[in-house]
């Protein structure tokens, strides 16, 4: 949907004759109604709307549902104040400005932010940024992550040839699901820091279909990379490609592709590449991509948003995500916390200040070049904000806010073995 506010309010969905949309069943879903129409028939945005609480602000991805279905809904649960000039007729006249959206599942995401920080796991042998795939199966078999010892490794992991991305996929045990895993920035890897800075803007329409869909070029030589990458497995030497082909043929298939960080940016393009793999018969694929960094411009995220299921999982103070498309807001909005003018970089004073307007100035040619303007892909879903401890310096902060466990945390999910513990706290804070 476009910016604008939106009042979520939860409820289940009951089966009644006559009034199943499309199969859904006691689903969780939200009704969502713009900012502009609330206004044109009172509906209160603050305060409750049917005696419980709008439990979260957000953007939702819509699906349009049969007339009568809505007008039973609007009906029965939103109160519509009387005597509004023509209010009544609301269902009839404004029913395009109120849509069913299925929610975010936060039960889901968590899962998906667990899968994302096994990624990080370090290889047990030579290489320890890249670990084999008894490293990732043993990070899956713990029951007390979220993944709760449920999920397996199918596929993986694979490295592209030049640039150290990593994926894999694993499967949730007894199931047709499947998640498509692409790991974040390597800190160690120089290649891996490059490819977060963008040089340029490629046409991916070869997948998306649609002309004028543009990404980061260094996103799209990675998505390039990783497709032609095969698993490190010596036993199985398939491309991600020859993997979707063989799960193609399970009409149950359910696909979701997530990532963390610069593997959150590439998340939404590997999406494309997956559907486009995969075709519509086998329903839409799903995108999590946490703490991403803009994978591209305005015209890609409306067709993420027209052709994925896709969620972008943000904590309001992690540094990344205003990358690219808001990295002149980072000093005005304190992210984390206040901006120094300068740090300390290997003992020298690095101006900060002007380095980040400097960036924001950069990117921001870059795009114009283009005549286009960098665009976050896919639902917006904030997390809750939480400060880190006020001792840590400016870089700490930013690492901290940034961290997957802290992540798994603000998402109420256990946090992994993997790297570091979030300093914001050891348990869930939802």
């Amino acid at each position: 949907m476009q910016p604008c506010t939106l009042a979520r309010l939860q409820f289940q969905l009951m089966q009644s004759d006559g009034l199943n949309p499309g199969g859904l069943r006691r689903r969780n879903l939200c009704f969502v109604v713009s900012a502009g129409a609330a206004k044109r028939h009172r509906i209160p945005l603050k305060n409750s709307l049917t005696g419980g609480r709008i439990s979260h602000l957000m953007f939702c991805p819509v699906v349009r549902l049969p007339g009568r279905f809505v007008d039973t809904v609007c009906k029965s649960h939103y109160p519509i104040t009387a005597g509004t000039g023509g209010s009544a007729s609301l269902l009839r006249s404004e029913r395009r400005n109120f849509l069913m959206a299925v929610t975010f599942d936060i039960n889901v995401a968590r899962v998906q932010m667990t899968l994302c920080a096994i990624s990080y796991v370090k290889g047990t042998g030579a290489d320890a940024t890249r670990p084999d795939p008894d490293d990732i199966k043993a990070e899956l078999a713990k029951k007390h992550y979220e993944t709760g010892g449920k999920w397996s490794l199918v596929w993986g992991p694979a490295y592209s040839q030049f640039d150290d991305n990593m994926m894999y996929i694993a499967q949730q045990t007894n199931t047709s699901v499947f998640s498509l895993v692409i790991r974040g920035t390597e800190a160690v890897d120089v290649k891996s820091w490059c490819e977060d800075v963008p040089t340029g803007l490629t046409d991916i329409s070869s997948y998306t279909g649609q002309t004028g869909t543009l990404i980061s070029k260094e996103f799209s030589e990675a998505i390039d990379g990783l497709t032609k990458a095969v698993s490190a497995d010596p036993g199985d030497q398939r491309t991600l490609g020859d993997v979707l082909d063989d799960l193609a043929s399970d009409p149950a298939l359910s696909m979701t592709v997530a990532g963390h960080s610069q593997g959150g940016g590439l998340a939404p393009v590997m999406g494309a590449w997956v559907a486009n793999r995969l075709g519509t018969a086998r329903g839409r694929v799903a995108v999590y991509a946490f703490a991403p960094p803009t994978p591209g411009d305005a015209k890609f995220a409306s067709w993420v948003e027209s052709n994925l299921d896709a969620f972008h999982v943000a904590n309001p103070l992690d540094l990344v995500p205003f990358g690219y498309a808001k990295t002149g807001s980072v000093i005005k909005d304190k992210i984390p916390t206040k901006v120094p003018e300068f740090i300390k970089v290997h003992g020298f004073p690095f101006p900060l200040h002007l380095g980040i307007d400097a960036a924001a100035v950069a990117l921001k040619a870059l795009v114009e070049f283009h005549n286009t303007s960098w665009a976050p892909a896919g639902t917006s879903c904030p997390l809750p904000a939480e400060a880190a401890p006020a001792d840590l310096d400016y870089l700490k902060q930013v690492e901290a806010q940034h961290n997957y466990n802290t992540y798994l945390y603000l998402l109420g999910a256990p946090q992994t073995d993997v790297g570091t513990k979030s300093p914001l706290g050891g348990t869930g804070a939802v």
